[in-house]
């Protein structure tokens, strides 16, 4: 069942906001949802287009018929698209074009260059890796994303650069956005990872090297996934179960804030080529010191004077980087200052806005 909400305003435009998921379930719907109440403070008209099923489709029928529907009795001016593939499908692309409504694309992930998303374990043979580059290559075939979509728009100069590299055209640079935090810093004694978790994000590698910290400290892990499991035993047979703490699923906009806003340091120990990390954007928005590797567009994100990027091949650097922001409580929150002040500058709302609109307003003119 495809959901379709109405937002009815006055003037504006008349824009169309399509995803996979219309709920907080990841750093792409976070966005999308930001986004739309962005769009709405501004006076525009956002009618939203998303799934209600988990259920994954090669070609989403359903989801083209109703989105036909829409467009039938609905004035569109503009579609933005999110994620697409599986739940909704590229179909959709189709249909949008034949009603000749301009489309821009925000790319999210890597599924338009890589089979598994996110550029990890690209070589690693399995039969689900078969099953998704056969379909990879079948949809690229079938929905030629440079002749269907108008401009694409890259969370980072990593991600337009890696889209150039494959023959992508029309695109953008324009960094994600986070909400600026007017908070006040509550500082505890633990530093924090929040997120899924899953083998990409490097915590089973973060977790060992953390076994060689000979500092005291104490590790909370905020988020639920796939390897909920192997990494509490992994705790378990390091012997650290006094240091390290799961802390399951929390609210965002409650349990979390308040757990990153007191938290000493943010870890981020992704193994994959992050794109533009909302995590980031919204831990430096409150203040805090990020440590992350030094890949993908999360490079670009941090330096040495609002964070710690550590090289993601030697964990001897990530090892000295943890013990210096364990001693260093005090220059910490200079550091998150300087982050804070940087995500005011660049990463702010209003500036994403300005460049949106601009786009949108070239392709409707």
């Amino acid at each position: 069942m495809i959901l379709e909400n109405n937002k009815n305003l006055s003037n504006g435009l008349n824009i169309l906001q399509i995803n996979n998921y219309s709920y907080r379930r990841g750093g792409s719907e976070a966005h999308f949802l930001d986004l739309i109440e962005l769009l709405e403070s501004k006076g525009h008209e956002v009618i939203t287009f998303s799934s209600e099923s988990n259920k994954r489709h090669f070609l989403n029928f359903s989801a083209a018929q109703k989105l036909q529907k829409l467009l039938d009795n609905q004035k569109i001016d503009i579609a933005h698209v999110h994620n697409i593939n599986h739940q909704l499908s590229p179909l959709i692309l189709k249909i949008l074009k034949q009603n000749n409504i301009p489309i821009v694309m925000t790319v999210h992930d890597y599924s338009l260059i890589s089979a598994n998303y996110n550029l990890y374990l690209q070589n690693k043979l399995s039969f689900k890796n078969i099953i998704l580059t056969i379909e990879f290559y079948l949809k690229r075939f079938l929905f030629p994303y440079n002749k269907l979509v108008d401009t694409f728009i890259a969370p980072s100069k990593f991600m337009a650069q890696k889209l150039r590299s494959k023959g992508f055209k029309n695109i953008v640079t324009l960094n994600n956005f986070t909400k600026l935090i007017n908070n006040k810093i509550d500082p505890q004694d633990y530093f924090l990872y929040f997120g899924r978790l899953s083998k990409e994000k490097g915590l089973k590698e973060f977790i060992k090297t953390l076994s060689k910290v000979e500092k005291d400290f104490k590790f909370y892990i905020a988020g639920d996934g796939p390897e909920k499991n192997k990494l509490i035993k992994l705790v378990q047979n390091l012997k650290l179960k006094s240091k390290i703490k799961f802390l399951g699923y929390q609210d965002r906009d409650t349990k979390l804030a308040q757990l990153i806003n007191s938290a000493q340091f943010i870890v981020i120990p992704s193994l994959c080529q992050e794109n533009c990390s909302l995590s980031i954007l919204e831990s430096m928005a409150q203040g805090k010191v990020v440590l992350a590797p030094d890949l993908g567009g999360n490079s670009k994100l941090i330096n040495n004077q609002n964070g710690f990027l550590y090289n993601s091949n030697d964990e001897t650097d990530l090892l000295d980087k943890i013990n210096i922001l364990i001693d260093n409580k005090e220059s910490n929150w200079k550091i998150g200052e300087r982050a804070k002040g940087d995500i005011q500058k660049k990463f702010n709302p209003e500036i994403y806005y300005q460049k949106l609109i601009e786009i949108y307003k070239n392709l409707t003119s």
